[in-house]
């Protein structure tokens, strides 16, 4: 009679596992299907049984190839980390810096490395490196080659880049209490204040690129996507 206790109870126990992984892969699935297709109404559930409903349209159609293609492969990633509570910057900001640093996907950093945002290769960095002039100097203040993380996937770039912005000098700067305000002003000075880019010009150049090209709309449709989980 025990035996066949402990047998249920792991039974049990691999069934509830089996439907987490299996609800895991549905949420993933929904959300690339609304950051891929328009007006798409869906409703389900968290791990907490709480009811989210998202109606909204993600095919904001920017005059650029390039944006175009990437920024709903950056905005489901976003909507996945907010849905997990996981920190995370505005959509305009990520898109922003995307098709900036690749010169609208036209840079070899881009082409070649899969280096979507000129993530740097540290002392820490184990894998591939791509060797390319940018703002490296040598004792001598001769301008020097950088090297820069190499990828095998764009969408590992991009992983890279969120995880870059969990940094502790990121954190010091407040940068994602930004996301709820919709400021992307402020968050983008903030990921310049914490080192992310030399120029003094870069946090100025990018709230500009962000308003020519509009992309603060994604901003307000992610605001709407996730209006119903707060």
């Amino acid at each position: 009679m025990q035996k066949q206790k402990k047998i249920n109870y792991l039974l049990t126990q691999i069934i509830n596992t089996t439907m987490k992984i299996l609800a895991g892969f549905l949420l993933i699935s929904l959300l690339t299907a609304v950051a891929l297709n328009p007006s798409i109404s869906i409703e389900f559930k968290t791990e907490t049984t709480k009811e989210i409903n998202i109606n909204f349209d993600t095919q904001l159609k920017i005059n650029n190839k390039c944006i175009n293609e990437y920024a709903p492969i950056i905005y489901r990633k976003i909507l996945e980390m907010h849905f997990n509570n996981v920190p995370h910057p505005l959509p305009s900001v990520a898109i922003a810096q995307l098709a900036f640093e690749t010169n609208f996907c036209q840079s070899q950093l881009f082409k070649k490395a899969n280096n979507c945002c000129g993530l740097k290769a540290g002392n820490n960095w184990n894998g591939e490196v791509y060797k390319a002039y940018d703002d490296c100097k040598d004792k001598r203040n001769r301008k020097i080659k950088c090297k820069f993380k190499k990828f095998k996937h764009l969408e590992e770039s991009i992983d890279a880049y969120f995880k870059t912005l969990q940094a502790e000098r990121y954190k010091k700067q407040n940068i994602f209490s930004h996301t709820k305000t919709l400021d992307y002003e402020q968050q983008i000075l903030g990921i310049k204040k914490a080192g992310y880019a030399t120029s003094s010009e870069y946090a100025r150049r990018i709230n500009q690129f962000i308003q020519k090209h509009e992309l603060y709309k994604y901003d307000i449709e992610y605001r709407n996507a996730t209006l119903h989980n707060e």
